[in-house]
């Protein structure tokens, strides 16, 4: 990917609206670029957005983790371990497996690396591909390898990492998997496909719908419940009167999971903030002073271009004092998303000295004005003890209130500010039964304990205990198994 550096010079990345700023993080993330550690180091701080600032840090460590690498550590228990998955019995190899995977283990990764390349077992590769999946970044174009692996199961779990990364250079290759013999990997591929190119999907999936194999409009009634686009209901009413029960199974659930989303729509999602608000993006690109902002806030109604002109208020040409002033009234206002929006461009105005006058900002409705507060009220590495009582109340109450999109942006808020007083929230969201939530709280765990003697002691501590409690449940796992992990 040929990037254009003069996108990410702090003028012009200060000047964008939060979908475009997301966009270019990403594409910088992702990208072959020499100067991207450099890059994301440099608009870190710059970045007042929680979770696109969570990104840049998450990225910082992947490439730093990348460069450091340490060499693998022969002793008695990667040998104990090697000799089990290579030449013991599958069930204890799959096992075995299932338990590297599920403590995310990427620290074994050389080893089975090394493993798969002896032993051919599809199983083992599934696990080196999740276990990649857990740092996107840093393993980008090793997860792409796999998309010529022999067995259709590992190319179809490729192509949803892929998708999910949602990388333009990464997704063009998975083009050619549109018309793949197998359901699986067909459906994935349109499923991956669904942001970037939703016609091509559609007509993947469509064709898939129609087909005279079960297999594949089975595979179709679960491609449409993951992905929307125009005529998918239609689709889906035709499956539901399929000649197969199973076929009509999925598509019933389908038709639940898309109803479920339609009434379910809550205005403090995170992912919602990042929304792309390209009907507003040329006006607010003409609104450089404080006169034309002011107009167009006051002619505007939709609650999501006005969070939108919040945020842009921060960047107009005019004084602190003038910005300050245009803010302050939407701190009140009844809409969550704007009250989030305006903490965030207060936060980038109001020097250190003044920073009390977020506390209040702790406890509200809307979990981004909570997590903007906390934001601002810490530093990198360090939680002021004076604000520190108030600020573990609010992760508290982020966690136990505000359902996914409340423990989300209290990992945020943990990312960007690593004081160890977090770290018991830490341990509980990376034991959430929530996948999203967990995986991401366990990959910043991970990143922190390289540095961290404290993080490193309780991320030993999470691993022995998961094997302790998978040991108790599976009466199938034996002793010795277990010792293989300590």
């Amino acid at each position: 990917m040929n990037l254009n550096l003069s996108n990410y010079s702090s003028v012009y990345y200060r000047s964008q609206i939060e979908s475009k700023r997301a966009e270019l993080i990403k594409e910088l993330i992702y990208s072959d670029s020499d100067q991207r550690l450099e890059t994301l180091k440099r608009l870190h701080p710059e970045e007042s957005n929680l979770e696109i600032k969570f990104e840049i840090r998450r990225a910082i460590d992947d490439l730093e983790s990348a460069q450091t690498e340490r060499p693998t550590t022969h002793n008695d228990y990667d040998e104990k371990l090697r000799h089990t998955l290579q030449f013991g019995e599958v069930s204890v190899r799959h096992l075995t497996l299932k338990a590297i995977v599920n403590n995310r283990r990427a620290d074994l990764l050389n080893m089975l690396r090394d493993i798969s390349s002896k032993v051919n077992d599809p199983y083992i590769e599934a696990a080196i591909l999740k276990l990649l999946s857990l740092n996107p970044v840093k393993n980008l174009k090793e997860i792409c390898s796999y998309l010529k692996a022999s067995d259709h199961r590992v190319i179809a779990s490729t192509i949803q990492i892929i998708g999910e990364i949602n990388n333009t250079q990464s997704l063009a290759l998975v083009a050619n998997y549109l018309s793949h013999p197998n359901n699986r990997v067909r459906s994935n591929a349109a499923i991956a496909f669904e942001k970037s190119d939703p016609e091509l999907a559609k007509r993947v999936i469509e064709k898939m719908a129609y087909s005279e194999y079960v297999a594949y409009r089975s595979s179709a009634a679960y491609a449409l419940s993951v992905t929307s686009f125009k005529g998918s209901i239609d689709i889906l009413d035709f499956l539901l009167t399929d000649s197969d029960p199973g076929v009509r199974a999925n598509a019933h659930q389908a038709r639940s999971k898309l109803d479920s989303k339609s009434s379910d729509q809550p205005d403090d999602s995170i992912d919602s903030s990042i929304a792309i608000d390209s009907n507003l993006s040329k006006d607010v690109d003409d609104s450089k002073d404080f006169e034309n902002i002011s107009e167009l806030i006051s002619k505007t109604i939709d609650p999501r271009e006005i969070a939108t002109l919040v945020l842009k208020c921060s960047q107009i040409n005019a004084d602190d004092h003038q910005k300050i002033s245009l803010i302050t009234p939407f701190l009140k206002h009844e809409n969550g998303r704007i009250r989030a929006n305006a903490v965030e461009s207060l936060t980038i105005l109001f020097p250190e000295s003044k920073r009390d006058f977020f506390l209040d900002f702790l406890v509200d409705e809307n979990n981004r004005v909570i997590g903007n507060a906390i934001f601002i009220l810490s530093s990198e590495d360090h939680c002021p003890e004076h604000y520190r009582e108030r600020i573990c109340n609010a992760m508290e109450v982020l966690m136990t209130r505000h359902g996914v999109n409340g423990c989300l942006t209290a990992l945020y808020c943990i990312g960007n500010c690593r004081d160890e007083t977090f770290l018991p929230y830490l341990i509980e969201l990376a034991s959430s039964e929530e996948k999203t939530v967990a995986d991401k709280a366990h990959t910043l765990l991970v990143a922190w304990a390289e540095t961290n003697t404290a993080a490193k002691s309780v991320l030993r501590d999470m691993i022995k205990k998961n094997l302790s409690i998978q040991h108790s449940e599976n009466s199938s796992v034996t002793a010795e198994l277990k010792d293989l992990f300590e």
